[in-house]
């Protein structure tokens, strides 16, 4: 069973970090993030799917986490790109929450049950938490924007005529929104684009991915233990030949400031395999609802956000290279999007099929017509 076998992968990760406690230099911090997340494990990410268990539940939800969102964006406004506190406060892991919340927005737009009103209002919402992500101000999180806006287009039904009618919108509104835009924004996103000579953010960033990956080589297995890169990092600071205590402020305490150069170490290949498959499982399950979503009109709300999730998939992932991410909710709340996802499609198949069996037993049958690969991102919303 697919759905057992993702909230396997689960609890087995979340058993790695507790497990870490071992042999982690700082226990403390291990069993703060174990508790964290299993909280969030037995509060949000396992209980969503029973909870919301029925379609006309689900969706209800959704719009009252987008409002939830929306309320987010709005803070964004008046405290000038922040969050209301805890990890939101920080400008990039707003940017990364509300980078995750477009798609979701944007693909509502298209949910024929909602009407104009409904329409209308999820426009001006897309609208809304687009502009919130810019005014954070946060450079992994404009990419985190385009790599969203980049999906949007791959999983459009009609990719020849969405690029020219984005061409259009260029050329003809490129250079007005252009010049809307602040000149302190558009100087901060094009040092994304320097060489990174004086650049101190960047090049400390490089250099604590670097200590990160050497921390990889000395614990490829298990890691250093979760959460405890900061507390490792100014071991591997004093072994450099060219340190001098004069000269260099040691960065115990710092974060790896990169979701992937704080699962490689900290967890090491049993980490890294874990995570890997729990993302393969959101992928392939995400597919098979879009897929379904194209087959069956009763089922083309689930696959319209099945694409928005896959899309928030990509955001957090490219956002989150930037910043340490991996033990912060988003993502979990995201699995227990995607879990609930998967139960009332499951739910609905079975209702509109007549099968008694798992919506995944069609997918042989499909597979042999090959016609499935050619449609798998079409038609369900655009």
């Amino acid at each position: 069973d697919v759905y057992k076998r993702q909230v396997i992968y689960i609890c087995m990760f979340i058993f790695l970090i507790g497990f870490s406690v071992i042999y982690a230099r700082n226990t403390y911090y291990v069993w703060g993030t174990f508790k964290t997340l299993t909280i969030i494990l037995l509060s949000v990410t396992l209980v969503m799917p029973v909870i919301c268990s029925e379609s006309h539940k689900y969706f209800k939800f959704i719009f009252a986490w987008v409002c939830i969102n929306l309320l987010l964006a709005l803070h964004a406004f008046i405290i000038r790109g922040h969050g209301p506190s805890g990890f939101l406060w920080d400008q990039n892991d707003l940017a990364l929450a509300l980078n995750m919340s477009i798609p979701i927005v944007f693909y509502l737009i298209f949910y024929n049950k909602r009407g104009k009103a409904g329409k209308y209002f999820y426009t001006g919402a897309t609208l809304v938490l687009i502009i919130a992500s810019g005014v954070t101000m946060s450079r992994g999180g404009f990419l985190g924007l385009l790599a969203v806006f980049g999906m949007f287009w791959l999983l459009s039904e009609r990719k020849l005529k969405s690029l020219g009618i984005f061409m259009l919108c260029v050329l003809l509104a490129g250079y007005p929104v252009y010049k809307l835009v602040p000149e302190n924004y558009k100087n901060e996103m094009s040092t994304i684009f320097d060489s990174g000579e004086g650049d101190r953010t960047r090049e400390s960033r490089y250099e604590f991915w670097g200590y990160g990956w050497e921390m990889f080589l000395d614990n490829p297995v298990l890691g250093v233990g979760a959460s405890n890169y900061p507390w490792t990092v100014h071991l591997y600071q004093l072994r450099r030949p060219d340190y001098d205590p004069d000269r260099v402020t040691l960065y115990g305490g710092r974060p790896a400031h990169s979701l992937y150069f704080t699962l490689i170490p900290e967890l090491g290949l049993a980490g890294i395999i874990l995570f890997f498959l729990i993302l393969k499982q959101v992928f392939a399950r995400l597919r098979r609802i879009i897929r379904l979503g194209v087959e069956h009109e009763s089922l083309n709300q689930h696959g319209l956000l099945a694409k928005a999730l896959l899309v928030s998939t990509v955001a957090y992932l490219v956002t989150g290279a930037f910043i340490s991410v991996l033990y912060y909710p988003p993502f979990w709340y995201l699995l227990g999007f995607v879990l609930t996802l998967e139960r009332v499609t499951n739910a609905e198949y079975k209702t509109i099929s007549g099968e008694s069996g798992d919506a995944s037993k069609s997918d042989t049958h499909n597979r042999d017509s090959g016609a499935w690969r050619r449609r798998e991102y079409s038609g369900a919303g655009r």
